[in-house]
């Protein structure tokens, strides 16, 4: 819980309203170390970048611009460089958690990502 209580801050922009944090916090309840510490180690045991240039699937990279833990530079842009067919679509003003930071337009980018990239069903 301190973790969150913590870290919580650097997860969203600092144009995060008071009521997104509060949402965070509470999350934190559900947070347990051997949860966080699984999360750690899949992270650790996979390497994006190369799973990324594997797919022949067209992939969204969705990023917010101030995203303090995993800045785009060291993150979303090397993951594009990597993919064959990829996206990226950037969210000024938004940190790390663009889908409970700005739902509607994080939402948006997938659909029209989907929307552009499926075809239409022939009889």
């Amino acid at each position: 819980v301190r973790m969150i209580e913590e870290d919580s801050p650097n997860l969203v922009s600092p144009q995060a309203g008071a009521e997104l944090l509060a949402r965070l916090r509470q999350g934190g309840d559900e947070l347990t170390v051997e949860g966080y510490a699984q999360a750690a180690r899949m992270l650790y045991a996979t390497e994006g970048l190369v799973l990324v240039a594997q797919l022949e699937q067209p992939i969204l990279i969705l990023s917010g611009e101030q995203d303090r833990i995993t800045p785009p530079p060291a993150n979303a842009h090397r993951l594009l460089a990597a993919a064959r067919h990829g996206e990226i679509e950037m969210l000024p003003g938004v940190g790390h958690l663009p889908h409970l930071e700005v739902p509607e337009r994080f939402n948006a980018a997938v659909r029209g990502f989907i929307k552009k990239n499926t075809r239409p069903e022939t009889t």
